[in-house]
């Protein structure tokens, strides 16, 4: 019984756990969105350069939620 309480309580932590760090990661991509968006209203650069601009601040975004 005690065995089976123990293992309910590190299961939901677990399933919270990786909630927190799922909701993490979507905060930091909007936010990355967002980013990108400022800088294309005011760069208004071309498409390859858009999508080079995406992945850097998207994964600036995902490191910082990392080290979060």
């Amino acid at each position: 019984m005690v065995i089976l309480v123990i293992k309910t309580i590190l299961d939901t932590e677990i399933i919270h756990l990786l909630g927190i760090f799922i909701a993490l990661i979507l905060v930091s991509f909007l936010l990355g969105m967002k980013i990108f968006h400022i800088f294309h209203n005011l760069l208004k650069i071309p498409y390859i350069q858009e999508y080079i601009l995406t992945l850097t601040i998207a994964d600036l975004s995902l490191a910082a939620c990392l080290i979060i």
